[in-house]
């Protein structure tokens, strides 16, 4: 029996979603496709949905919403294939920066009103 697949962070899940529009820009569906597979993130159905896809931002907004079910290996095993692509290597970067930017960023600060300051008179 296969171990359960740990959900994927939401801190990974939204670094997929704000770099959703550079993954539809650059990412080449078919040639991490094979290495998804290897890894045993993506299987025969996976394939089938992708490619059923006849437009490419399409089968990259697929293949995220696939990912963000396989669990934080899946986004660690799809950056580290982004990696060793050097077609690809550039969407790893951006994608490290997108979590790294995200952690200095404090919990609340989206959720807090920026505070109004009135001069003294």
């Amino acid at each position: 029996m296969a171990a359960p697949v740990m959900a994927m962070s939401k801190e990974y899940r939204r670094v997929l979603e704000k770099s959703l529009p550079r993954l539809c820009e650059d990412l080449d569906v078919d040639i991490v496709m094979p290495r998804l597979i290897a890894q045993e993130l993506f299987n025969d159905s996976d394939c089938q949905k992708l490619n059923a896809e006849p437009v490419r931002t399409r089968k990259v907004i697929e293949l995220v919403s696939i990912l963000k079910r396989r669990g934080q290996r899946g986004f660690e095993v799809f950056v580290g294939i982004l990696r060793e692509d050097n077609g690809s290597c550039h969407l790893a970067d951006h994608l490290e920066m997108v979590y790294n930017d995200m952690q200095d960023v404090p919990q609340n600060a989206m959720q807090t009103e920026p505070s109004v300051t009135h001069p003294i008179s």
